[in-house]
């Protein structure tokens, strides 16, 4: 995991972040970005380091749990809290 966050940091921190913001418009209602986002993580995935791949897709739950908590947050008066909570 070093190895990849090492190589994330170096080389690969920008596209990161317009994939996340690709991946937060997508979320967010833009039609297909979700989807394109998640095909620029696995085809800009290390392909030299042993299980990048599942390091990159794996970068994304993190990003997808923080734009679902913030979306809470901004829509809570108008939650359904019961439907919530059994979700």
């Amino acid at each position: 995991m070093e190895e990849y966050v090492q190589h994330g940091t170096s080389s690969q921190l920008p596209t990161l972040v317009v994939i996340s913001l690709f991946l937060g418009m997508g979320k967010g209602g833009v039609p297909g970005l979700a989807t394109i986002a998640t095909a620029a993580t696995v085809v800009t995935a290390p392909t030299h380091i042993p299980n990048g791949l599942g390091y990159a897709v794996a970068l994304m739950v993190p990003i997808l749990t923080m734009i679902d908590i913030y979306a809470a947050y901004l829509h809570q008066h108008a939650l359904d809290w019961n439907t919530i909570w059994v979700l």
